[in-house]
């Protein structure tokens, strides 16, 4: 049977790309220990353990000075300055905007008035504006390289991704640098879809900032991304013990150690996770997973029947019931397991036309029925969507051996073949059918007489055939196992091995061995 496809999705990995720049430019601000400019003359300076944003009495102190200095002259460009960025550290944006650009009509070179204009019309959502202010910043000043990065930001807003990296690019090497540059840099790599970039500029985000926790997530998740996962196992770690909140954490470290085969932790995240997020699909059928590599099937089970409990046609919860059935169960209990098994894939095919895994199981389990032409119907479905896959030729060849019909199964092998010439199975079946096709004088499964002793031809094509299997698998008898018990008798065996004998063929001789270690003890 075909075991579940990888379908460990994860949840949303990053936070988008902020838009907030004033937030930003004082978390700057702190890393660096500065503070913003004010211009008026015996202005206290806002310090103390507000540290860059100042405390409101400082900030209504500053702006009560400013207005008493424009009441007495009005066209004071430090007033107006001062005024204006004491209104955006308040977050009053639309008071603010008006002051700077007052300041900037008195004093056009004035950098921190364009700067900040620009942060005060980034945070209305004014992007071109913003833009415009710090492309005056960067006339007056080439190496502002915080106004170079914002104009990046915008960028990346915007959808413009390949003007968002050259710009942020630039402004790191003007530097100064800060983890948050960093942050954004790597999203927009992974928006462009190229996460080891993203990987490579987070990383480097924390060699500034070990501790700095949304690094931390996000590389969490771009090493499941990348299959890394003892690095996204390693940094998801990280993340909780920094104090993550987020279910999304716990949720890709759950999935990280389910795919790199830590079933028990994978089980324990995942449902600390559903704790968190119970009505969670995903996280259900991972769980499942989880919990079926550990042999606890019944608790696999009972995981994907919740899932149906939310979703009740749920392709991928339907997918995983029916394998653990065909996995359950002896004698007359399997059968029904099997038809139970079949019954839930066809729900997945009504669900998902194309789920080529539903189908092949389907033609597995009914070939293991016994229902071979049930079978046949599958495999040939699968032939013909997919006329470039040996393996439904060579099961519909191998049903057709089964049912004593070796000339018409000789077609699809010999295609199979063309498809896969180094495929052991494929050489062995084309020997098994050339050896049939000769016949012999044991009876068929159906109890009709096979005909006379093959004859040379046909057992040197078998012999042919089985030297060059096992050249290219030397295991090739045990794989072959059932084919050998139910379709090669010991007269046959005996043809093979005398012709071996006469052609003085020693591998010939080695690889019947082989094959007789797997003959029944009891002729058919």
């Amino acid at each position: 049977m075909e075991d579940s496809k990888d379908r460990r999705d994860k949840k949303d990995k990053v936070v988008s790309l902020s838009d907030r720049f004033l937030k930003e430019e004082r978390e700057q601000r702190k890393t660096t220990g500065s503070q913003p400019e004010y211009l008026l003359e015996g202005m206290d300076k806002p310090a103390g353990p507000s540290g860059p944003v100042p405390d409101e009495k400082t900030l209504d102190a500053i702006i009560k000075a400013a207005r008493g200095a424009l009441e007495k002259d009005p066209k004071n460009m430090a007033a107006h300055h001062d005024l204006g960025v004491a209104y955006l550290e308040k977050g009053l944006i639309d008071q603010a905007i008006p002051e700077l650009e007052e300041a900037i009509k008195l004093d056009p070179r004035r950098v921190s008035a364009h700067y900040l204009l620009g942060v005060a019309r980034a945070e209305k959502n004014q992007l071109d504006g913003a833009i415009e202010a710090w492309k005056q910043v960067l006339k007056i000043n080439p190496r502002y390289g915080q106004a170079r990065y914002f104009i990046g930001k915008v960028y990346a807003l915007k959808g413009m991704w390949d003007a968002a990296i050259h710009e942020m690019k630039k402004a790191l090497d003007i530097g100064p640098e800060h983890p948050v540059m960093y942050l954004h840099l790597g999203e927009v790599y992974l928006a462009k879809g190229e996460l080891e970039n993203a990987a490579r500029y987070w990383a480097k985000g924390l060699s500034l900032d070990p501790n700095h926790l949304q690094l931390h997530h996000n590389l969490g998740a771009v090493y499941l991304d990348l299959r890394l996962y003892d690095r996204s196992i390693q940094e998801n770690l990280r993340a909780l013990e920094l104090g993550s909140q987020s279910p999304i954490v716990v949720y890709n470290l759950g999935v990280a150690y389910l795919a790199s085969g830590q079933f028990a932790q994978a089980e324990d995240q995942l449902k600390s996770y559903l704790k968190l997020s119970p009505q969670d699909i995903a996280a259900r059928v991972n769980l499942g997973e989880a919990q079926a590599m550990q042999g606890k099937l019944a608790e696999a089970v009972a995981a994907w029947e919740e899932v149906l409990k939310l979703s009740p046609e749920h392709p991928d919860a339907l997918y995983n019931i029916a394998l653990a059935k065909v996995q359950q169960g002896q004698g007359s209990q399997r059968e029904t397991n099997l038809l139970e098994a079949i019954g839930l894939w066809e729900r997945v095919r009504a669900k998902d036309p194309k789920n080529i895994n539903a189908l092949r199981n389907i033609a597995v389990a009914y070939a293991l029925l016994g229902r071979f032409s049930e079978s046949m119907d599958r495999w040939e479905a699968l032939a013909q969507s997919d006329p470039k896959n040996p393996e439904p030729r060579l099961n519909l060849g191998e049903l057709l051996l089964r049912q004593a019909q070796p000339a018409q199964a000789r077609p699809h092998l010999q295609q199979a073949l063309s498809l896969a010439p180094q495929d052991s199975r494929a050489h062995f079946l084309v020997g098994v059918a050339s050896l049939l096709t000769g016949g012999s004088g044991d009876k068929a499964p159906d109890g009709k007489a096979r005909g006379p002793a093959p004859s040379p031809s046909p057992l040197l094509e078998t012999l042919r055939s089985w030297k060059r299997a096992a050249e290219l698998d030397e295991d090739f008898a045990r794989k072959n196992e059932g084919v050998i018990q139910d379709l090669i008798r010991p007269q046959q065996l005996q043809a093979l091995e005398a012709e071996a004998k006469k052609q003085r063929d020693s591998k010939a001789e080695k690889v019947l061995q082989a094959v007789r270690r797997y003959l029944p003890a009891t002729p058919h």
